[in-house]
């Protein structure tokens, strides 16, 4: 699967990545590179994929994915498109990508998604921007610092568990015992927040 992040005002793509799935992980990876390199946007334009929203039992669209709180987090807004149409510049984007970005693959004689990624990152996206960015109305760039935001705590997965009786919690069928030092009181019936980073 590739991850695509374009500039909505000048066509250029921010950032590109090669991943084994379009999933929670994979995705939240490929938005901290991006955050790494360029900051905060204001606004991420996304589907409708369940990655990115709940779609079923969810008509009040009070339940939202890890994604999205992950966003949340960070003060950035999420737009979802309707259509296809909606998110052409994207979608169009795609199209090129299959046509030369598969070329210029075979043609470096790349075969495998770690080198296909250096590759993307390192050359093609530069070749790629000068041909079809254009220049924006305005060249303020409106991407917000990410100082004093704590990228590896934000895109984590988070489920809350309640503490037993006896200072344990379970957490994807194991059990995992809280030893008495901790760094806040905490009692039986107490909600826990489990974080599971990025590495597992």
């Amino acid at each position: 699967t590739l991850l695509a992040f374009i500039d909505d005002a000048t066509s250029n793509i921010l950032w590109l990545e090669f991943a084994y799935q379009e999933a929670t992980i994979p995705i939240m990876k490929a938005t901290k590179s991006y955050l790494e390199k360029y900051g905060r946007p204001l606004e991420l334009y996304v589907d409708r994929g369940k990655v990115f929203k709940v779609n079923l039992n969810n008509p009040d669209d009070d339940k939202i994915t890890q994604y999205r709180r992950s966003l949340n987090e960070l003060s950035i807004k999420v737009i979802y498109a309707r259509s296809p149409q909606a998110k052409g510049r994207v979608e169009r984007l795609f199209g090129t990508l299959q046509d030369r970005l598969v070329k210029e693959l075979r043609l470096a004689g790349i075969n495998t998604m770690e080198d296909a990624n250096q590759f993307v990152q390192g050359i093609y996206l530069h070749k790629h921007n000068q041909k079809f960015a254009i220049e924006p109305r305005e060249k303020q760039d409106f991407h917000r610092s990410i100082q004093g935001f704590d990228l590896n705590e934000i895109f984590t997965q988070q489920e809350e568990r309640m503490l037993t009786n006896d200072f344990t919690i379970t957490y994807h069928h194991k059990w995992y015992q809280l030893v008495k030092n901790q760094p806040t009181l905490v009692f039986p019936k107490n909600t826990i927040t489990v974080l599971r980073y990025l590495d597992g």
